[in-house]
């Protein structure tokens, strides 16, 4: 497992229909994709086919083949895709979603996919995007910013508690796609609420949503329902029917902000979101 290898998770009963695409990247040193399943799973129950590329064989991976071994997990998956006969890639409609390292490496692909000979996501998502590992002996190159199409709807995300990284390549990813009109883009503050008896507390690992079992290490909360799930999920809508906008791109919004309610009906604090963070 690793490298160019990919997992390919597909909705039921989709039979032959032409469904949306999301490639998902995850982060640093998550080699398996079961930290993440949960949310590839709802994704998939939406009506997406999810590709979550393994871009490194072991925290070995040279660094400088993350992005293209992305691209070529992203390839093969594609293909095998389009030589199953069932369900079939609509790559008219394709997002992509990178938490941490998978961030930078989601922003790069937004940046190269037309010239790496994969369907050019229409949409990105970054969360608490970083391009090193927490010891700092990895680090990856950034593509040009600026070579993402100006068509690009953008969000991105960091935690108000993340305490592994600094908020840097996120407003650099932010800032840098400089071709993407401010109405297509927001910059949002996920927020920790200690209010109620089990805390959300988003840290840099706020994101993984394992399976909802007992043996879970993160299993879904609000944050994720009403922040990351919500969020993405307005966003493909958003850039696949023009639908949703107020949620994905609401420039602080209600809907957009609005992370549901405690059992005492205390609302959870809601996202922070800026145009110029």
């Amino acid at each position: 497992m690793g490298g160019t290898s990919y997992t390919l998770v597909l909705p039921d009963g989709a039979g032959t229909a032409s469904l949306p695409v999301v490639y998902l990247l995850h982060g640093y040193g998550t080699l398996g994709s079961e930290a993440y399943s949960s949310w590839a799973e709802h994704l998939a129950r939406r009506g997406a086919i999810v590709i979550y590329p393994y871009y490194q064989f072991s925290v070995t991976t040279p660094v400088d083949s993350y992005t293209p071994n992305a691209v070529q997990g992203i390839k093969d998956a594609l293909a095998l895709v389009a030589a199953d006969g069932g369900v079939r890639a609509d790559t008219s409609k394709v997002i992509v979603i990178g938490h941490s390292l998978g961030g930078a490496v989601a922003a790069n692909i937004a940046a190269i996919a037309g010239s790496s000979g994969i369907p050019q996501p229409i949409a990105m998502m970054t969360i608490n995007p970083s391009n090193q590992s927490s010891s700092g002996s990895v680090v990856m190159t950034l593509e040009d910013m600026a070579q993402v199409p100006s068509k690009t709807l953008q969000l991105s995300l960091f935690s108000d508690q993340d305490q592994r990284i600094t908020d840097v390549i996120a407003k650099q990813i932010f800032y840098g796609t400089t071709n993407i009109k401010s109405a297509n883009k927001d910059y949002i503050v996920v927020n920790s609420d200690a209010h109620g008896d089990t805390p959300l507390v988003a840290d840099h690992f706020a994101a993984l949503a394992g399976r909802t079992t007992a043996g879970a290490v993160y299993p879904p909360d609000a944050l994720d329902f009403y922040g990351y799930w919500k969020l993405s999920d307005a966003l493909m809508s958003a850039a696949f029917d023009g639908s949703q906008r107020d949620v994905a791109l609401g420039h602080g919004s209600a809907a957009q902000r609005y992370m549901g309610t405690w059992g005492d009906g205390v609302a959870v604090k809601p996202l922070t979101v800026t145009g110029a963070p």
